[in-house]
C-alpha cells in the first residue's frame, strides 16, 4: 500500500540532492525499485535508494527533470506511482554591447540575452532606477531596449534584470553620449 506522497517535487539546478519519496508499507516487506523515463537506476554516484524506499538524486541538473516511477514489489504483487521531477534553471543574462559611446541624438540599442529557458521576465534600470517604455526609451520584447535621440540626460548604467521562479541574474551596460559643449558666450557687464 502506497502512503501518501506528492506527487511533483520541485528543486533548481546545481542542488546537491533531492529526495523522491516513495512511502509505501506492507507484510511481507516490499522491494523497491526507481526507474527513470522507464529505465531501472542502480546504486551509483548519481542515485542511491535509502532504506524507506526514498531515491535521492545528487548533483541535480536539468537533465534530471521527467517522470520517475517506484516500484514497490513482494511475493502478493507489484504495484507502481510516478513522481515527477521539475528542475528550474537560474537566468544567466547578458548585456551587449558592454559599452556605448554614441553622438546626441542617436539611436541606441541595448540586448537583453539570457542563456537558459523561459518562462522569463526583464526589467531594465538607469543608475538604479527602474525604466518603462515611454518616450525616447522602449523595452521591446525578450529584453531589448531601444533608445532614441540619445541625449546627456540618457548617460548612466542600463541594468537588464532577468528572472523566473528559480531565481534572478543581472547585467550591466554603460552609455556615454558625445554631446557638444554649447559655446561659452561672456556677458559684458557695462559700469
Amino acid at each position: 500500500v502506497f502512503l501518501p506522497s506528492p506527487s511533483e517535487v520541485k528543486t533548481i539546478e546545481g542542488t546537491s540532492s533531492v529526495n523522491l519519496p516513495c512511502p509505501a508499507s506492507s507484510e511481507p516487506p516490499l522491494t523497491i525499485t526507481w526507474y527513470f523515463q522507464q529505465m531501472i537506476l542502480t546504486f551509483s554516484v548519481k542515485y542511491i535508494i535509502d532504506s524507506a524506499g526514498t531515491l535521492i538524486v545528487f548533483d541535480v541538473n536539468p537533465q534530471d527533470a521527467g517522470i520517475y516511477t517506484c516500484m514497490a514489489a513482494n511475493v502478493a504483487g507489484t504495484k507502481t506511482r510516478t513522481l515527477t521531477l521539475k528542475v528550474g534553471v537560474v537566468p544567466q543574462v547578458d548585456v551587449a554591447p558592454p559599452t556605448a559611446k554614441v553622438k546626441g541624438a542617436c539611436r541606441v540599442v541595448f540586448y537583453c540575452t539570457d542563456h537558459q529557458a523561459p518562462p522569463i521576465n526583464y526589467m531594465w534600470s538607469l543608475n538604479g532606477r527602474r525604466l518603462t517604455s515611454s518616450g525616447r526609451a522602449m523595452i521591446q520584447p525578450m529584453g531589448v531596449l531601444v533608445i532614441t535621440n540619445a541625449s546627456r540626460y540618457d548617460v548612466g548604467n542600463y541594468t537588464c534584470t532577468v528572472w523566473n521562479s528559480a531565481g534572478t541574474s543581472s547585467d550591466t551596460a554603460t552609455l556615454m553620449v558625445d554631446v557638444p559643449m554649447e559655446p561659452f558666450l561672456p556677458s559684458i557687464i557695462s559700469p
